[in-house]
């Protein structure tokens, strides 16, 4: 008894110290390696090495370059966490922690079924269960295997949609759009976007989600119009959000016109965009300037 109550006042004050050194300025990150790895000496229930583990594994990526050691610490992590029915966010972040440095080692063969194992136990939590759903999107992808994504992505939608997430619908919505331009699905990208169009406009979140969605929509939109051979900007004129936003929709817009023009072999039609695109950079410029003499 006393054994376990000394292990126990050793892990609160090696977390403490830890979180003193991670947060002190500067961070001493050294040092708070240093004490999260004695905690892991302690003979620690599976649930707390579990999150010391994850806590470790995320410090290693974000300020070290000891990728290995963080792998190390996340796999345990990971399989601690598979032998516990818990369903928690630990079990779940260090999976998609772990799946995130597979990836960008362009080890996809281990993260695909890393976060399909995740996906599957992760059903009672939606957080979580909508989080890597759009982690496992994005790695099939990166492979070009859009009708996989296209599909976990339908199935967000429907996730969403029971969880009465308004927004999160919408995202999935909206990326599902976009695999489905990039695989130059245009019959289905206008049946998304035109419901799309709808659901923004009855939207009653933050004023600030309203019109990130609203952006996200009309890039989509110009892009499906430039596909199609409808290059159009009246869309975007009128857009009633902040200016700064119009403004910036206008330069991606004529970015892609400028694009379009110069792949169709239209040369001569650049120049009123370029001209065009140099104004509204100009004005993005003045607005940027007034609001830092504010």
């Amino acid at each position: 008894m006393a054994s376990s109550a000394n292990t126990e006042a050793c892990y609160v004050a090696l977390l403490g110290l830890a979180e003193n050194f991670r947060t002190s300025n500067p961070p001493n990150i050294k040092l708070c390696i240093h004490c999260l790895q004695s905690i892991l000496t302690l003979q620690l229930a599976p649930k707390i090495e579990t999150r010391t583990r994850v806590q470790l594994g995320n410090i290693l990526i974000a300020h070290t370059k000891n990728t290995d050691l963080a792998i190390s610490n996340l796999e345990k992590a990971w399989e601690l966490a598979c032998n516990t029915r818990d369903v928690d966010d630990v079990k779940f972040e260090s999976a998609s922690v772990l799946a995130q440095i597979y990836e960008q080692q362009t080890q996809y063969e281990l993260a695909k079924p890393l976060l399909q194992t995740a996906l599957d136990m992760s059903q009672q939590s939606p957080y979580w269960h909508c989080r890597i759903l759009f982690q496992l999107s994005q790695l099939h992808a990166i492979e070009r295997d859009f009708p996989s994504a296209v599909r976990l992505l339908t199935t967000g939608i429907e996730v969403a949609g029971k969880s009465r997430s308004e927004y999160t619908k919408l995202l999935f919505l909206l990326s599902r759009g976009m695999l489905l331009l990039i695989d130059k699905k245009t019959g289905d990208v206008h049946e998304t976007l035109t419901t799309v169009s709808s659901l923004i406009d009855t939207y009653n979140g933050p004023t600030i989600q309203k019109e990130s969605l609203k952006v996200f929509f009309l890039i989509l939109q110009v892009c499906h119009y430039l596909m199609a051979g409808q290059v159009r900007s009246s869309l975007i004129d009128t857009y009633n959000g902040p200016t700064i936003q119009k403004e910036s929709l206008k330069v991606f817009f004529l970015i892609l016109q400028v694009c379009h023009y110069l792949m169709a072999g239209q040369v001569k039609s650049v120049k009123p965009a370029l001209k065009n695109l140099q104004q509204i950079i100009q004005t993005i410029t003045q607005l940027h300037t007034d609001e830092d003499e504010n």
